[in-house]
């Protein structure tokens, strides 16, 4: 081997950042919206290479991932409470049939007024 295919080797080396298949896996996953799966390639690849370029930006991409996902999580419940809420302020004023179930019960769910039914639009 002479000595400037030893030195482009050398340079190969230490210029490749093993990070960056993960980083770019993680941007195709958040792409198509997969969060989850998305943090978890974006994670992998920081600590695969974690002192590089692509290890950074994909240590950040996990961060601003995870917060996405909690904001998520934190719209998600305050709409099942504001939807509980509407539901309880329609049933006192009697908007909604006797039998019908609250929010948030599983799809298909039949009421049982008597005994009264917690989950349930009971006289």
């Amino acid at each position: 081997m002479n000595p400037r295919s030893l030195i482009m080797t050398a340079f190969m080396l230490v210029a490749c950042d093993r990070a960056k298949s993960g980083y770019e896996e993680c941007e195709a996953l958040q792409a198509k919206g997969d969060l989850d799966k998305a943090r978890l390639a974006c994670e992998g690849a920081a600590k695969q290479d974690p002192t590089s370029k692509y290890g950074a930006l994909a240590r950040d991409k996990a961060q601003e991932i995870h917060q996405r996902e909690a904001e998520q999580e934190e719209n998600a419940l305050r709409n099942k409470e504001r939807e509980l809420l509407k539901w309880e302020q329609d049933l006192k004023a009697g908007r909604i049939p006797p039998g019908t179930p609250r929010p948030g019960s599983p799809p298909g769910s039949k009421c049982n007024c008597e005994p009264k039914d917690p989950l349930c639009a009971c006289p």
